[in-house]
């Protein structure tokens, strides 16, 4: 609220109040956000009735970015989910836009996959002696998929055990849901986020300390919060405004449908890396013990 007030911009928020409107436009900021905001696992409905209402006649952008730890996180993407698909029928012209995450299967450019095994072929020494330390690290391999049509694409696994299965669900049914607006001519966003250093990682300290590793292993490379956030910014700015961009459903309807989430994919260096990040976890998380 302190930084709408701040702002040039107009903040409108579900408020759950049963009095007059005139009542909340007198209460304070601190009284205010008490009772501001609503539970998607438990507001489903109510959250979907109320941006159904909001802006009458506007274009409408609907952001899905709740992360929540285990099945919980399962549960929130299924409610955003009902929310989306609710609004793209109610509402036309509705934008969806999302956090694409590294941790699933996707096409990469084969320029990415030319550069990680041009990099295995010319790893430092010390890689050898210290993957056979850590039990080995796996070769980032792609594999090869061919259309009928004949256009090649490489698909990037990366599914990690850490992140564990829930992650892989949550995120993956977000990608599904991505795919069909597209095909169904509606615009999304949903460009591939870096690993960063944001609280909802940085709360494991076993994660927090493999983050500050991964740069021993270039390129790899784990962000800082606000970079992120602020590069996440722009590509969505860029994504709505240009209308040649991949969010855009007749850009690229002959190509593969996955590429919405690796054309402007912000990877760390994931796709480009000699090895799987799960095979380097051990070894990253020793390195960041001494950063």
């Amino acid at each position: 609220v302190d930084a709408a007030r701040a702002s040039p911009g107009t903040l409108i928020l579900p408020v759950q109040h049963a009095g007059p409107a005139s009542d909340l436009e007198a209460m304070a900021d601190e009284e205010l956000c008490t009772k501001a905001g609503a539970d998607v696992l438990v507001h489903t409905p109510e959250i979907r009735n109320w941006l159904l209402s909001v802006l009458p006649g506007e274009a409408m952008v609907v952001g899905s970015y709740v992360y929540l730890d285990g099945e919980a996180h399962v549960r929130a993407s299924v409610a955003m989910d009902a929310i989306a698909s609710s609004l793209l029928k109610k509402r036309p012209g509705t934008a969806l836009t999302y956090l694409a995450s590294p941790a699933t299967c996707y096409p990469v450019p084969a320029a990415a996959v030319e550069d990680s095994e041009a990099r295995l072929s010319k790893a430092p020494w010390w890689h050898s002696p210290t993957s056979m330390l850590f039990g080995g690290w796996a070769k980032n391999d792609f594999e090869r998929v061919q259309s009928a049509g004949g256009q090649v694409s490489f698909v990037y696994n990366g599914l990690s055990g850490v992140q564990g299965p829930n992650y892989a669900l949550a995120k993956t049914l977000q990608n599904w849901r991505c795919i069909v607006a597209q095909a169904e001519g509606h615009m999304v966003s949903a460009n591939m986020a870096p690993a960063s250093k944001t609280d909802s990682v940085m709360h494991v300290k076993t994660v927090a300390t493999a983050m500050k590793g991964m740069s021993a292993i270039e390129p790899l490379m784990a962000f800082e919060g606000p970079a992120a956030s602020a590069l996440m910014a722009m590509l969505l700015l860029h994504d709505m405004g240009n209308p040649e961009s991949s969010a855009h459903a007749k850009v690229g309807a002959n190509e593969h449908p996955m590429l919405l989430f690796s054309t402007c994919g912000v990877h760390g260096g994931l796709w480009r890396c000699p090895y799987t990040l799960d095979s380097l976890g051990a070894a990253t998380y020793v390195f960041g013990m001494f950063k």
